[in-house]
């Protein structure tokens, strides 16, 4: 099982189980923009680009094309 650290208003916190980890983005602590880091990755990473730790996390959305000439 992944063990998680995190950090929060400049304090590092951790390790936490996989599955309370997700358990703090859903309760409301930890946000998409928490920087995360756990073995698997080599180093530390906002939450959001995790694939499937914040499953509910907008993506960026492509820009809106300029209109065009008519």
């Amino acid at each position: 099982m992944r063990q998680w650290h995190y950090t929060q208003e400049g304090q590092q916190f951790g390790p936490v189980a996989d599955s309370d980890f997700v358990k703090l983005f859903d309760s409301g602590p930890l946000e998409p923009a928490t920087m995360v880091w756990t073995e698997e990755l080599d180093k530390w990473t906002v939450a959001r680009q995790v694939d499937g730790l914040v499953p509910y996390a907008p993506k960026p959305h492509p820009p809106i094309p300029p209109p065009q000439p008519a």
